[in-house]
């Protein structure tokens, strides 16, 4: 009866340190793949960040170096046109098309004249313009579309010798070349994405072109977020549009997906000009998920059969016993 009894011990505890060791083995797993993604998705975010402020920042430097330079407003028009086309060339991946526009909003040069018209054209009601002639620094504009193309504007006040306001020089620079700039930055793979928002939340880019010029605020764009998970959602849209950088996790409501989400600023000259937000779907631990799950199914067929085991020990002790007690 001892025997029987350690026997039948010795099965239940082996099961249970089989079936234990395999929930820790998957909570384990599933931490390390959840803080591994989170680190990659931080990394991606910044990096596409870094890479559009650096871009940005070349374009306004080499505008402000132009403007200063005295050609715009003394060179010849083959001297302007150049330098103007340096500017361009040292502008990094972006490729801006580079305007002057004298005092008065006439366009002198162009870089582009598919994009902006040939020189001559009276562009004095162009929103830039009229912020350049009160601004009297650098500055950014808001996203706008210019010969159907949306763009964002560059934009550097010259000076005439006299301090007064003497014309602008601006980059437009396409949101296609911003959006090709992070993609490679974040990564186009299955379950990556991204968005752009303005500091008031309004989305400008995004990989889901439904969403492109509604509100992170907006009924539409909240309705793919499940609502158990909206309230922390709409906390870092908040912090979002301050500025602010993060990371959070919210379940797709329509697949039941839980979805990374990773968000930092864009400056521009010190100041907060956009917030990229980079999404990535938790494929990866859903993967080690699936295969532990594959792999509970196994040790629980182990588990039976280490029963079995034990029984058929069991049974045959009890046969051998019963003998024994015959013969004697």
């Amino acid at each position: 009866m001892t025997i029987m009894v350690t026997l039948v011990g010795m099965a239940i505890i082996s099961s249970f340190l089989v079936y234990t060791a395999q929930q820790n083995a998957q909570a384990q797993i599933g931490i390390a793949a959840t803080q591994d993604a989170r680190r990659q998705i931080v990394d991606d975010t910044n990096s596409a960040i870094v890479a559009t402020e650096l871009n940005l920042g070349s374009i306004e430097k080499s505008l402000e170096t132009a403007a200063r330079s005295g050609v715009i407003q003394n060179g010849n028009p083959g001297q302007v046109i150049s330098l103007m086309k340096a500017v361009q060339l040292g502008s990094g991946r972006y490729s801006p098309n580079v305007l002057w526009l004298d005092s008065r909003g006439m366009l002198m040069q162009t870089t582009n004249v598919t994009l902006t018209g040939n020189p001559g054209q009276n562009l004095a009601q162009q929103q830039f313009f009229k912020e350049a002639q009160m601004a009297g620094q650098p500055f950014i504009t808001e996203p706008f579309t210019m010969a159907g193309t949306p763009s964002i504007a560059i934009v550097v006040p010259v000076m005439a010798q006299d301090g007064t306001f003497g014309g602008v020089l601006a980059a437009l620079v396409p949101l296609s070349a911003i959006e090709n700039l992070i993609v490679f930055n974040v990564g186009d793979t299955e379950g990556r994405g991204f968005i752009v928002i303005t500091p008031t939340g309004n989305i400008i880019m995004n990989d889901n072109s439904p969403f492109t010029g509604s509100s992170i605020f907006d009924s539409g764009f909240q309705s793919s977020i499940s609502s158990d998970t909206r309230d922390v959602a709409n906390q870092s849209f908040n912090l979002m549009t301050r500025g602010e950088s993060g990371i959070f996790e919210f379940t797709e409501k329509s697949s039941g997906q839980t979805v990374l989400l990773s968000y930092g600023p864009i400056q521009f000259l010190d100041t907060h000009y956009l917030t990229l937000v980079s999404t990535s779907q938790l494929i990866e631990v859903t993967s080690f998920t699936n295969a532990l799950e594959n792999q509970r199914i196994f040790n629980i067929i182990a588990i039976v059969l280490i029963a079995m085991i034990a029984v058929i020990f069991i049974v045959l002790i009890l046969i051998f016993n019963k003998r024994l007690q015959g013969i004697v």
